[in-house]
């Protein structure tokens, strides 16, 4: 779902910037309020991580709407997805 929400992004033209502004807005609304009910429900840390670790495919949808290929990231770059390359 999130890979495709990505690629329409991607193929109606909008930037990278614009879809990370809707993200960094969302996210942060977002997780304050799942902060509050993970600790209520005492859900696990390593749960919470991988909640927040699914908006990565939204990214990768949309890279690959530009390049047509999964990124990869270049040997020595960071794990947060910013030094990738299409091949």
């Amino acid at each position: 779902m999130f890979q495709e929400f990505g690629r329409g992004e991607g193929l109606e033209g909008r930037s990278l910037d614009a879809l990370q502004a809707i993200y960094r807005l969302g996210v942060r609304l977002t997780w304050r309020r799942l902060a509050e009910i993970g600790q209520q429900a005492d859900i696990p840390a390593p749960a919470m991580y991988e909640l927040a670790e699914s908006g990565s495919s939204t990214w990768t949808g949309w890279w690959s709407s530009r390049y047509g290929a999964t990124p990869r990231l270049r040997p020595g770059a960071p794990a947060n997805g910013c030094a990738c390359s299409a091949s």
